[in-house]
């Protein structure tokens, strides 16, 4: 069984150009400062929402539904995960399934891929590696597993974009050019704007969002501002 900790019934943005609804997962792996998500970093009990709460709501909204969004928290920390997606493509086959991920765990987004489980992958690159590590405080953390995820991703054949909240401080022109290196022939990448508000680190509600998103974008191929 999944830990349910959200569920947002109707969304324009979260799956692009299509009308979805958002589950999001608890627990995460990492503890961003910049997360707006706070409360679904840990895991357990979330009154009022589980996978019968959210099967029930996707029911009632299927009509009005293309696709799922499945969010976190960091989804593919939980080992429920394929068995949800294979309840709601058997209830309901005709919505998409939209994973958004750190890219942490590229066995499980190979899986989800092999098994056609899955119709977009959102993937977050969120700085240059040098600065992993002090961006996401994770604990004993591989960058190669990000690597190895941006390659199947290269590799897929379903859609799929790499994504890179601009925090100042974790964006400039050598983290720029590190993150070139590795997302080099992927066909979407989007530049996020950075919002202060809500964030997990109260030290990243003094920072401005970056202004010159757009002049980034000419740095980048297949690049998109959002």
């Amino acid at each position: 069984m999944l830990n349910v900790g959200g569920y947002l019934p109707l969304s324009l943005s979260d799956y692009p150009g299509k009308v979805a609804s958002v589950v999001f997962l608890q627990g995460c792996n990492w503890r961003c400062g910049f997360c707006h998500n706070g409360d679904l970093l840990k895991t357990g009990v979330c009154r009022g929402f589980s996978e019968d709460f959210v099967f029930d709501k996707i029911k009632i909204g299927a009509k009005a539904l293309q696709g799922i969004v499945i969010s976190g928290g960091e989804p593919t920390c939980q080992e429920g995960l394929q068995d949800f997606i294979i309840s709601v493509k058997d209830r309901h086959p005709n919505l998409l399934i939209k994973l958004d991920t750190n890219g942490t765990n590229p066995k499980v987004i190979k899986e989800l891929v092999d098994n056609k489980l899955v119709d977009f992958i959102s993937m977050d690159i969120k700085t240059s590696k040098s600065k992993y590590e002090k961006l996401t405080r994770a604990r004993e953390f591989i960058y190669r597993d990000i690597e190895e995820s941006v390659d199947i991703l290269k590799g897929c054949g379903i859609e799929y974009e790499l994504r890179t909240t601009v925090v100042p401080g974790f964006f400039d022109k050598e983290d720029r050019d590190e993150i070139k290196g590795v997302i080099d022939g992927v066909k979407k990448y989007v530049l996020q704007s950075f919002d202060s508000h809500h964030v997990l680190d109260k030290r990243y509600s003094m920072l401005k969002g970056m202004s010159n998103l757009a002049e980034y974008k000419s740095n980048f191929v297949n690049c998109q501002v959002r």
